[in-house]
C-alpha cells in the first residue's frame, strides 16, 4: 500500500496551520464512513458494503471542496466538488476537503483494520501520527474479540485520548439490550477510551 501524502510529523491544513489528526478506526463496515459523514454533515463518502479493500480517507478543511484520489503507480488525479465513488475502489488513498468551517483545525484519517496480524506498517505508522483514536464500533456485535486484539496490538502507538463510537444503536430491540450494551462497554472497555 503505497502511503504518500500523510506526514507522520505534525498534521497541517493547506494554509500551513497545524490541525488536530484525529484516526477513524474500526473494523470494515463498522461504521467509519457513516461517522465521517456526520462529521462532514454530508453523505460524500459511500457505504464499504460488499467490498474488501478501501483506501485510506484522509478528511480536512479548506475553502474550496474537492480532493485528490492517489493511485498505486504514485500517479494521483484532483477534482472539485464531489468524488466519483466508482473511482474509490482504484485508489490507495482518497484526500477529501471540506469547505464546511466547524472542519477547520481537524484533519481525520479513516483506517480500515480486519485483524491484528494483519496491520500494516504503514497503518500503524498513521495511527502514531494521529492525537486522538475514534474506534468505531457496530451496536449488535460491539467490543468483539479482534477489536480487542487490534487495539492491544496498537497500545505502544495508539494517541493516549481515544472515544468509543458505537453505530447502529437504533438496531437493538429494546431499552434493555440498550442498557447491557452500555454496562458491558463500560466493563470491558473504560480504561481504553
Amino acid at each position: 500500500m503505497l502511503m504518500q501524502n500523510i506526514e507522520p510529523a505534525e498534521a497541517r491544513d493547506p494554509t500551513g496551520e497545524p490541525v488536530i489528526r484525529i484516526a477513524v478506526c474500526g473494523e470494515v463496515s463498522s461504521g467509519k464512513s457513516t461517522v465521517l459523514n456526520a462529521m462532514m454533515r454530508d453523505r460524500i463518502l459511500p457505504d464499504n458494503i460488499g467490498r474488501t479493500n478501501r483506501p485510506i480517507v484522509v478528511l480536512g478543511h479548506r475553502a474550496e471542496a474537492g480532493g485528490q484520489f492517489h493511485y498505486s503507480d504514485g500517479s494521483s488525479t484532483e477534482f472539485s466538488g464531489r468524488a466519483d465513488s466508482a473511482q474509490f475502489d482504484e485508489t490507495t488513498q482518497l484526500h477529501l476537503w471540506s469547505d464546511h468551517k466547524h472542519l477547520s483545525g481537524f484533519e481525520f484519517v479513516e483506517i480500515p483494520m480486519t485483524k491484528a496480524e494483519e496491520l500494516t506498517s504503514e497503518q500503524i505508522a498513521l495511527v502514531a501520527s494521529c492525537d486522538l483514536l475514534v474506534w468505531v464500533t457496530i451496536a449488535s456485535q460491539a467490543w468483539r474479540l479482534t477489536e480487542k486484539t487490534i487495539l492491544e496490538h496498537l497500545q505502544e502507538v495508539r494517541p493516549q485520548n481515544a472515544i468509543l463510537a458505537v453505530t447502529r444503536a437504533d438496531k437493538l430491540r429494546n431499552k434493555s439490550d440498550q442498557t447491557r450494551l452500555r454496562e458491558r462497554l463500560f466493563h470491558e472497555t473504560s480504561h481504553l477510551f
